[in-house]
């Protein structure tokens, strides 16, 4: 069997969780977009093809909802096999990522700004993180409450604790610089 795709693994989770059609696929994952865009981002555009390779590979089986009426809603479901190949992949250690913050880029050729450009950057970084850190509150909240009981609410929660420990380290970074540029 050929290597998956990342959105591969996507899909195949969200399987294992429950049957979806393609439109729910894309309806969660549209909805789960500005929760999981803090460590991955997905295209609606790679579902249909994705779900019909899996298909292919026999690790997803669909049917057509025969509740569906003339829609002809199809279901995937995840196959043994699809659930063998999710539990391989999740037990299998990942590199780390590459990365990559236009920012740092910038921060790295500052020589070339003024004090105050170089200032007014570092304020804006700081607005953009307290922002995100902001937002990952809400976002903690609804995990809290909408996944009361739920298998993946540890795991959720473990996942946004690590992302919130990473924000706050970058904004005590943005006080600490700050301080230290007005000194200068």
């Amino acid at each position: 069997m050929s290597e998956l795709t990342k959105s591969s693994y996507v899909i195949l989770g969200l399987l294992s969780k429950s049957p979806h059609s393609g439109y729910e696929l894309k309806r969660v994952i549209a909805r789960a977009s500005a929760a999981s865009s803090f460590y991955w981002s997905e295209s609606n555009a790679q579902i249909y093809p994705v779900l019909k390779k899996l298909e292919g590979q026999g690790l997803v089986n669909s049917a057509i909802d025969a509740a569906s009426g003339a829609r002809n809603k199809r279901v995937y479901t995840i196959t043994k096999k699809g659930q063998t190949e999710l539990m391989q992949w999740l037990k299998k250690d990942c590199e780390l990522a590459v990365y990559r913050e236009e920012f740092l880029l910038q921060l790295s050729l500052a020589q070339h700004l003024t004090a105050e450009e170089l200032l007014n950057k570092l304020r804006f970084y700081k607005q953009s993180i307290a922002h995100k850190l902001t937002l990952l509150e809400s976002i903690i909240d609804h995990i809290q409450v909408d996944h009361a009981g739920r298998a993946d609410q540890r795991f959720l929660l473990l996942t946004y604790d690590h992302i919130k420990a990473m924000l706050e380290a970058k904004l005590q970074w943005c006080e600490k610089t700050l301080k230290n540029l007005a000194v200068d």
